[in-house]
């Protein structure tokens, strides 16, 4: 009996060892496991980032080509860069339709907003008026156009009912704000 009993203990030692061995290969396991979880998320993070990375890197090459494009619709607001572009906003209208423009002011302001301010006087039929308008709107620049205005320009003697000519005059005042730094 004694022999038994001494084998029972022996058995019930073995399976103590055993069950701390599985305890502590369990507790093990899920450390490596919960380890292993943090891991894969960083991974995962980090392949997010270097798609962000990539993303950006494409966009910030295709800004640079669309920059150097839209810096060709940039005006440069010096002396000598500024008639041409008086010049062509006189022939703007005269190219296309044949409106009188006249440009009375063309002045730079060196301010936080840089801009041309442009004032001029047009001479034309109605529908001349509206095209260089849409011109002035569709100019491939920031154009703000600050005032308008047309009247009908009646020969003396004539009355409004009796106008025979469509001929109109008015003003523009517009500001050029599309500029390059100095």
């Amino acid at each position: 009996m004694k022999r038994t009993l001494n084998i029972l203990l022996i058995l019930l030692v073995l399976d103590l060892f055993g069950i701390g061995a599985l305890w502590y290969g369990y507790t093990s396991t899920t450390d490596i496991k919960a380890n292993e979880t943090e891991l894969m998320d960083k991974l995962q993070q980090e392949g997010m980032k270097g798609k962000k990375l990539n993303e950006l890197r494409q966009t910030l090459a295709s800004v640079g080509k669309q920059r150097g494009e839209l810096e060709k619709f940039l005006l440069d607001p010096s002396d000598e860069n500024q008639i041409p572009l008086l010049n062509s906003f006189e022939q703007l209208g005269a190219s296309t339709t044949g409106l009188a423009v006249d440009i009375s002011r063309f002045d730079f302001v060196d301010s936080p907003a840089k801009a041309i301010h442009a004032g001029a006087t047009l001479s034309g039929s109605w529908a001349q008026l509206y095209y260089f308008l849409r011109l002035i709107e569709e100019y491939p620049s920031r154009i703000v156009i600050d005032k308008f205005d047309a009247h009908i320009d009646t020969p003396a003697g004539s009355t409004l009912g009796k106008i025979t000519q469509d001929h109109w005059m008015g003003n523009i005042s517009f500001a050029i704000v599309g500029l390059k730094q100095k």
